[in-house]
């Protein structure tokens, strides 16, 4: 079944606070060798998946060169686990992907604790579009 969200009831909660859910989205992270990778294999190791991303923690913002970017915040039991697996594989590289079509795959510089992560794109992926229709409504980007 799905529900509609009439424009009134968006112009009622945004203001009081309220954060609107998560369209369904099929975004994964998942452990890669390959740092050119551009389909998520079936049988990589997912690490995180929509399901383990805070419906709080999502952002529109821009990477340190002034590019859109995406962060978003991991919930405690994906965060420790995601921190678990960076630690152990410095030097390799995460995919990340949206709807199996892998939007960026960047090196594990060092342990990521806490589950909080900026996510940015390449020259020809626009991450902020790539990630559209998985973002809240209220940071979605005009389409």
């Amino acid at each position: 079944m799905r529900w509609l969200i009439s424009p009134a009831l968006v112009a009622t909660l945004l203001p009081l606070g309220c954060s609107l859910p998560v369209a369904p989205c099929d975004i994964a992270i998942a452990a890669t060798d390959d740092p050119d990778i551009q389909q998520l294999p079936a049988d990589a190791l997912i690490l995180a998946t929509a399901a383990d991303v805070d419906p709080a923690g999502w952002a529109v913002t821009e990477d340190g060169n002034g590019a859109p970017a995406v962060d978003l915040r991991l919930k405690p039991e994906a965060a420790a686990r995601f921190a678990e697996h960076t630690a152990a594989n410095v030097g390799g590289y995460l995919a990340i992907a949206v709807n199996d079509v892998v939007v960026s795959a960047p090196m594990i510089n060092g342990p990521i604790e806490g589950g909080a992560m900026t996510i940015t794109g390449s020259l020809d992926t626009d991450v902020v579009e790539a990630f559209g229709p998985c973002l809240p409504i209220e940071i979605r980007p005009p389409s």
